[in-house]
């Protein structure tokens, strides 16, 4: 084996100088610098933040095309006391259901945003605003927790919610309302129990909601109020 003189010695390190100083190795000279694994990283949780912003616009925009789209075909939605809406067309049909009772006005804050591997990560966040009750006009205040787990099929793939699963954060804080109705012979005092979280509109579906239900029956199906009346 030969040994490097001192001059080729000498040049070997004066191109490996130069080839760090513009970003590429020597025997990779004149091609792209690869992106680093922390760039990779940092890239990855981007793309994960932009998904959740996106999933929060269309929340407040009841834009379910785009929700639906955020989902992998194969996506899970867990929403508190209702059995898990599983594929596109199930969670089409939860999220159609719900934006006919209320409309939302939230924002999510990110807690933690874990890359666990180049395709797979998962999030934790809360929600907070306000939420209008359809049918009453009520606006009440919203508090949720939420765990997102996102798929994507390589590097270079957008980012798709897998499973989601939110909780609420706020006591059920009950307050009655007094109306007065007047019908065609009779008046009726009727006293309505509104809850501080939409949280009450998946308990009013609980019992009559399938997931595989279509998007014009699940509507039918829904009560179309979340409380109940009584006269007295």
């Amino acid at each position: 084996m030969t040994l490097p003189t001192r001059a080729g010695t000498t040049l070997l390190a004066s191109m490996t100088l130069l080839s760090l100083l513009a970003g590429t190795s020597p025997t990779h000279a004149g091609t792209e610098a690869m992106p680093t694994t922390h760039q990779a990283a940092e890239n990855a949780e981007a793309a994960v933040i932009a998904l959740l912003r996106s999933y929060e616009r269309a929340l407040n925009a009841k834009d379910v095309a785009t929700i639906v789209s955020l989902y992998a075909p194969d996506g899970v939605f867990m929403a508190q006391h209702r059995p898990p809406n599983v594929g596109s067309g199930a969670i089409a049909a939860a999220y159609e259901g719900v934006f006919g009772m209320i409309t939302l006005d939230i924002t999510f804050e990110i807690d933690e945003v874990e890359v666990v591997t180049p395709t797979v990560a998962w999030a934790r966040t809360r929600s907070a605003g306000k939420t209008t009750i359809l049918a009453t006009g009520d606006v009440v205040s919203e508090g949720n927790q939420e765990l997102f787990l996102l798929f994507r099929a390589d590097e270079s793939a957008p980012w798709q919610i897998g499973r989601y699963i939110f909780s609420t954060t706020q006591r059920r804080v009950e307050r009655a309302q007094t109306h007065e109705l007047t019908g065609g012979l009779h008046s009726a005092r009727t006293i309505r129990t509104v809850r501080s979280s939409s949280e009450d509109v998946w308990m009013a579906s609980s019992s009559s909601w399938t997931p595989t239900a279509s998007s014009k029956s699940a509507r039918k199906r829904f009560p179309r109020r979340i409380a109940s009346a009584k006269r007295t």
